[in-house]
């Protein structure tokens, strides 16, 4: 059968991807090369991050009280501030507090439990701030792909670390500064970039929390630091 449709009528798509070497306009248009819209955009990196958190944090919230070891202490820290001077509970009479408690390290997720325990449940409050934690470092690790266009397989690297030693040790406050640390990578990698103040800014805020969580995450960056050329050395005491 003769067809009716003349091939001088058809694209050369042939001559288009012959002129798509050499101009970066077309390459993005028709989705190839080096120039075209990226094949891990935000969305979809976010996307996948966000199946990855739920799976990781449900499990939480089916349980009474989670089964990490140093978390129940942290509890009751915030347990008896929250109630220190409720005659009912007798914490005044048993506990001191140290008018410094608040500043030193290992603070952070103590305070956490306060703010949320004002109007939850001791145990409510406390799943709420692991999941925090899950949340910190899942779509941490997730910008940080975004930000060095890397595949989104390597997501697939922080199941094992949400649930690493630190956590299921329940040193809660450990956890969430290396939760902090991609977040710190964040700004550091940005500010070099762009040399913004803000992004400076930002890196001493989260450096600041990252204190009150735990002193040791301080030394994660300079384990972490993807551009530092020459060897360093540090100590942690």
């Amino acid at each position: 059968m003769k067809s009716h449709i003349s091939s001088k009528g058809l694209p050369n798509i042939v001559a288009l991807l012959r002129y798509s070497k050499n101009n970066n306009d077309v390459r993005r248009i028709i989705g190839c090369g080096a120039d075209a819209p990226h094949d891990r955009p935000f969305a979809s990196v976010i996307f996948y991050a966000s199946l990855l958190f739920i799976a990781a944090a449900a499990p939480l919230w089916f349980v009474h009280y989670l089964p990490l070891y140093d978390y129940q202490n942290h509890l009751l820290e915030a347990q008896v501030v929250v109630h220190y001077n409720n005659a009912a509970y007798g914490y005044a009479e048993n506990y001191v507090l140290r008018p410094d408690w608040l500043w030193r390290s290992n603070a952070l997720t103590t305070l956490l439990f306060i703010v949320f325990a004002q109007v939850l449940p001791i145990a409510v409050a406390g799943k709420l701030v692991v999941t925090g934690y899950i949340a910190l470092l899942v779509y941490g690790m997730a910008m940080i792909l975004v930000e060095q266009k890397r595949p989104q397989y390597l997501l697939l690297g922080a199941a094992p670390l949400i649930n690493s030693l630190i956590f299921t040790g329940g040193m809660i406050n450990a956890a969430y500064a290396f939760a902090l640390t991609p977040w710190m990578l964040l700004c550091y990698m940005r500010w070099q970039g762009s040399q913004s103040w803000r992004y400076l800014a930002a890196l001493a805020c989260l450096a600041l929390i990252q204190y009150m969580a735990h002193a040791l995450g301080l030394s994660l960056i300079h384990i972490s630091e993807p551009t530092r050329r020459t060897p360093i050395s540090y100590a942690v005491f």
